[in-house]
């Protein structure tokens, strides 16, 4: 199974994944990303 297909298999069945990055290309995956900056959230966007 490729990243597209998990994705996508954890979109159809309603799990949450939390991913953590410092690679945009991989953040690009996300339906919403968070970004922290010394230990507080500092804001959080839906992504298209």
């Amino acid at each position: 199974m490729n990243d597209t297909e998990r994705t996508e298999t954890a979109r159809s069945t309603g799990a949450v994944v939390v991913l953590v990055t410092h690679e945009a290309r991989v953040a690009a995956y996300s339906d919403r990303q968070t970004v922290v900056r010394d230990g507080r959230s500092r804001n959080t966007e839906r992504v298209a």
